[in-house]
């Protein structure tokens, strides 16, 4: 689920019955658009954008403060995967933050959009990754982006 103002997309509007529509926001069926900016034509390339994630992990043990560092210190780090067609990929995690009760963390963080979640906590041909740094399984139970913000636009 994307919260906050949810998720920016490009609309192409074809034989448009006014060439010059006013602005403005629209909502059916429940969902809601609202206008950002008239573009001459789409971009070449794929946009650049950071995502806010609130991530629910379940981990194979109880979780203590050492592991909490051990997470908290993925702040500012490149984490390399394997991209489309075998291709090695980077992202980069801005901020993170975990907090632990029990068995479950609650992790917090900024990272630049492409990074697929439940590889970064499994570890699946993902480096570093969550389960890898704390030595024992983890797996993502649920997560929620908090905000999708365009880098490039």
């Amino acid at each position: 689920m994307v919260l906050d103002g949810g998720r920016p997309f490009f609309v192409r509007v074809i034989s448009p019955k006014l060439r010059f529509a006013r602005p403005r926001s629209v909502t059916k069926d429940g969902i809601s658009a609202k206008f950002l900016k008239r573009i001459g034509r789409l971009p070449d390339t794929p946009l650049r954008f950071r995502n806010r994630v609130r991530m629910l992990i379940e981990c194979e043990r109880n979780v203590d403060n050492e592991d909490l560092e051990k997470l908290n210190a993925l702040n500012d780090t490149l984490v390399r995967f394997s991209g489309k067609h075998g291709k090695e990929a980077s992202r980069h995690i801005y901020r993170i933050q975990a907090k632990a009760s029990g068995n479950m963390l609650r992790v917090t963080m900024v990272a630049d959009g492409g990074i697929t979640l439940k590889q970064f906590v499994s570890g699946d041909s993902m480096t570093p990754n969550i389960s890898h740094l704390l030595g024992y399984k983890a797996a993502c139970r649920t997560f929620d982006i908090l905000k999708v913000e365009l880098t490039d636009l």
